[in-house]
């Protein structure tokens, strides 16, 4: 009998076990899904209170480079457009440069730099380089006899080898501070966030999109203030496009994710997307 009562106690402590680790466990859980889906969850403030500014365009052999401000902030924004012969991004190559320092590499030391570029820490490189300073605001053209222009044909695109050669700066590898994307199959929606096994806080957004068919709409966003603020949008047509957006180095780092979506019944896409830190 005292046996039959002690195998008793000895079954109900181990279930109590049990349901209390299982109870434990779901907590931990919960606890990190509710984390994880109050940001990726959190609504969408569109904090766009102005178009971009264009500062300048450059072309160089079979790549172009426009330079805007966007924000309250005057963050630079950099959209690469490439001609049927490329074969590089310049983007890619000064991967960790300002725009300033692109815009130096891509041009004379007779072209004036505009003032809409500058920020504190260029004021070294500017004195080195004894170049003029443009403050005048209209924006500047600089152009390429070698650049042919995006192509306007529809419903057409690189195939999905090529993009991974040339725009995914294959291989594909993640750190917590550098979180790349590689996207080349057929899309229609896509969104990518600075997430790497927890959200990372980064400066810089570099993406690439070959519209294959129809439009793409591309938002940039940031995690401020418990909401995802909308701080960039742009649609393009036609051809791949890279775009930059380049944070002043006064402003902290930010949760980003960046959202996709084809526009029209054929419309589709391939992507590159990467959030970093210098």
């Amino acid at each position: 009998m005292k046996n039959s009562i002690l195998n008793n106690l000895l079954i109900t402590s181990m279930l109590l076990s049990v349901l209390l680790l299982s109870c434990e466990e779901k907590v931990d859980m919960s606890a990190e899904e509710i984390t994880l889906s109050s940001i990726e969850e959190a609504p969408v403030v569109n904090s766009i209170t102005k178009a971009p500014k264009v500062i300048a365009t450059v072309q160089r052999g079979h790549n172009q480079i426009e330079f805007s401000t966007i924000g309250p902030e005057n963050d630079i924004v950099m959209i690469e457009k490439f001609d049927g012969q490329a074969t590089e991004s310049i983007l890619e190559q000064y991967d960790k440069a300002n725009p300033i320092e692109i815009f130096m590499a891509l041009t004379s030391k007779d072209d004036a730099i505009p003032e809409l570029l500058l920020s504190d820490e260029d004021t070294p490189l500017i004195k080195a380089s004894l170049r003029d300073i443009d403050g005048s605001g209209k924006p500047l053209m600089l152009m390429d006899s070698d650049f042919e222009g995006v192509s306007t044909e529809t419903c057409t695109g690189m195939d999905a080898m090529a993009f991974l050669t040339i725009h995914c700066e294959s291989p594909v590898v993640s750190t917590p501070d550098n979180i790349e994307f590689c996207d080349n199959g057929y899309w229609t929606a896509l969104k990518r966030s600075s997430y790497f096994g927890g959200w990372r806080a980064v400066n810089y957004v570099r993406t690439v999109t070959n519209v294959i068919c129809g439009t793409v709409r591309i938002q940039f966003e940031e995690f401020k203030d418990g909401s995802w603020q909308l701080y960039h949008q742009v649609e393009f047509t036609t051809g791949t496009s890279s775009i930059r957006i380049w944070t002043r180095r006064n402003r902290p780092k930010r949760y980003r994710r960046v959202k996709r979506s084809a526009i029209g019944s054929n419309a589709k896409f391939r992507a590159f997307t990467r959030f970093y830190n210098p």
